[in-house]
């Protein structure tokens, strides 16, 4: 005998939320790609600070370098005198230079300061970006940066920069190099090393900072 309820729909009971499959796979992917995002920033971020790190150290080692090779010609060597080291080609000119390369801008301290500053402040915005997506960017910013503070501490401290080696050779555009020092030579290989990079390397680095954009905007709009 049929029953009396066979012909009726089953209607939901009041009060019981049926769950969408679809939205549930939904929200479980967007917290997969948020939390993949989350990771490779995190990554990025310990890429960074390593990066970052090395940086500080090759700078650091110009500092000492170069201020324990100006004080120990300041006690061994006395201000212009010439002592050759290997004859024809290399001595030792103790100087004091009030200016830039070749005497440039002599006896404007305050300026050179404040350009030192300037270019110790670019070079710090550039480390933050390049350093981490290579390694001759991030040893070349090092070893600027640490020739600009070498000298920085001379003008400040001295008045003026403290360079004692100079090259006699028979080659002539190498003899009309001024007199230089540790810092001076830093600078001069860093800017050397930080252009063969960019040369070299500028594809790579390109993408590398235009791939950094979506991870960062993807995190930080779900924190927002």
């Amino acid at each position: 005998m049929p029953s009396e309820y066979s012909s009726e729909a089953v209607l939901p009971v009041e009060g019981v939320i049926v769950e969408n499959p679809s939205k549930e796979a939904s929200d479980a992917a967007e917290e997969a790609r948020l939390e993949a995002a989350r990771l490779e920033m995190a990554r990025r971020d310990a890429a960074t600070a390593r990066a970052l790190r090395f940086f500080a150290l090759v700078s650091l080692a110009v500092i000492v370098v170069d201020q324990l090779s100006k004080a120990w010609i300041r006690s061994w060597l006395s201000l212009h005198t010439e002592h050759e080291i290997i004859p024809g080609w290399l001595s030792f000119s103790h100087i004091l230079n009030h200016g830039a390369a070749w005497g440039m801008l002599s006896g404007q301290r305050w300026f050179l300061i404040a350009v030192t500053l300037f270019v110790m402040f670019i070079v710090g915005q550039m480390a933050r970006e390049l350093a981490p997506h290579s390694k001759m960017a991030r040893l070349g910013l090092g070893l600027i940066l640490g020739g600009a503070i070498g000298n920085l501490i001379d003008r400040i401290w001295m008045g003026a920069v403290t360079d004692f080696i100079d090259l006699q050779t028979s080659i002539e555009w190498i003899r009309t190099f001024p007199i230089f020092n540790v810092a001076d030579s830093a600078l001069t290989v860093g800017v050397i090393i930080l252009l063969i990079d960019f040369l070299w390397n500028r594809r790579e680095i390109s993408s590398s900072l235009s791939k950094k954009t979506p991870v960062n905007s993807d995190v930080n709009s779900e924190i927002s």
